[in-house]
């Protein structure tokens, strides 16, 4: 089979397996950016193309919920993106006979410094450019996303990096313009910062350090700390209270049942016009 009609046949599975979008990026071209030890010869050797899914990050309901854990527990695609890139690979190699790794970036399995920057691969696949929230990437299309990844030595067509930037958005240039403010700076100030210059991104930062520990309530980590502050709790109430409360129970519940939240609380997207256009719906009944 021809690599045009390979990859357009590839690409389909993707979108058929639940995908929102695909773009295939270079294993070369990632390589060249990324670096060592952080690159996809160090993940499979020969790799030459890597295919980037891309999933709603939160159901466009969730967005209109106040009410931070039920955004946190509908975050789809996060919970579907590993079967879906495991048959890819899986389809490659039975199918084809081409060597294919797949990751998805879950932290659990990967630590708080993956081996692949998933964003990076994305922004080489054309499917999105980095934000002002400094560790968030978007898509002009459906806004905020998550990815999981292939990696393959089978070569494929490549797509191209977007050649302007998804972000800031026209009403975003114009509050800056106002108030040298942006919704997602003006939402997490100790998280983020930046500045726009000439309507475009002049700087980002994002400072994960004070995100992580105030997001990620519900994980190992949490879990850990949690215990250790009650092991050393003398009062025996105070330690009853800490290891019997709701906080600690959640964080029990979540690990056995694998629902652990991991990621951001993406509060500082809440009020993106970016995400909010990508995530409007039109009733078809």
């Amino acid at each position: 089979m021809e690599k045009s009609k390979l990859t357009e046949e590839i690409k389909g599975l993707a979108l058929k397996s639940g995908a929102k979008c695909v773009g295939i990026a270079s294993a070369e071209a990632i390589d060249e950016i990324a670096p060592k030890r952080y690159r996809t010869q160090d993940i499979l050797e020969g790799a030459k193309s890597v295919i980037v899914l891309g999933g709603h990050a939160v159901l466009a309901g969730a967005w209109r919920t106040g009410n931070n854990r039920i955004n946190a527990i509908t975050r789809g695609f996060p919970h579907k993106r590993k079967p879906m890139v495991q048959g890819l690979a899986e389809h490659i190699e039975n199918t084809y006979g081409y060597y294919a790794v797949y990751f998805d970036g879950l932290p659990m399995e990967a630590g708080y410094t993956p081996f692949l920057s998933l964003k990076l691969c994305a922004e080489i696949a054309g499917l999105g450019t980095r934000s002002m929230a400094g560790g968030v990437l978007l898509n002009k299309d459906y806004g905020l996303l998550n990815f999981a990844v292939v990696i393959t030595t089978m070569l494929l067509d490549t797509d191209s990096p977007l050649e302007e930037s998804v972000c800031p958005d026209e009403s975003c240039i114009a509050r800056w313009q106002k108030g040298l403010s942006t919704p997602c700076l003006s939402a997490c100030p100790s998280c983020l910062e930046g500045e726009l210059e000439d309507g475009k991104i002049k700087w980002m930062r994002y400072h994960r350090h004070r995100c992580a520990p105030s997001a990620q309530t519900t994980s190992l980590s949490s879990f850990q700390k949690i215990l250790l502050e009650a092991i050393n709790e003398e009062e025996k109430e105070k330690r009853r209270a800490l290891l019997l409360g709701e906080f600690f129970s959640r964080n029990v519940g979540a690990i056995t049942s694998g629902n652990e939240i991991v990621a951001n609380c993406f509060e500082c997207m809440r009020n993106c016009p970016i995400v909010r256009k990508g995530q409007r719906l039109n009733p078809q009944f």
